[in-house]
């Protein structure tokens, strides 16, 4: 607190700013909070729909667990007969590059693309 009392003379209307100074600052100061406020509500939401889209993955990445173990745990004609089903074609070319064509969808997968993009 200052020690000459402006700040006495600021709350009986003895100040030396201009009451429209101090409205302008007044209006100023409550549209930064406005503005911070939706600031505000704008990452709260991208936080809930970033743990949304763990949760989703986390799910997800279980999920392909279970069936990686299960997928481990098989003899190779089972592996075989399993790859037989979901590749469609297999392509290799210069450079050891790798494509391959899936029968199955993601959809069919269990992925759900929108929650990963």
């Amino acid at each position: 607190m200052p020690a000459n009392g402006s700040d006495n003379r600021e709350q009986s209307g003895d100040s030396k700013l201009s009451p429209d100074l101090l409205n302008k600052l007044y209006e100023e100061a409550k549209a930064k909070e406005e503005e911070s406020a939706l600031l505000i509500k704008r990452i709260e939401a991208q936080i809930s729909d970033s743990e949304q889209m763990r949760d989703s993955l986390s799910l997800q990445y279980d999920e392909m667990r279970t069936w990686a173990d299960i997928y481990d745990g098989i003899d190779m004609e089972a592996k075989n007969m399993i790859l037989s089903r979901i590749m469609k074609n297999i392509r290799v070319r210069r450079d050891y590059e790798i494509e391959i064509d899936l029968t199955l969808g993601c959809e069919q997968l269990g992925i759900q693309m929108t929650s990963i993009m």
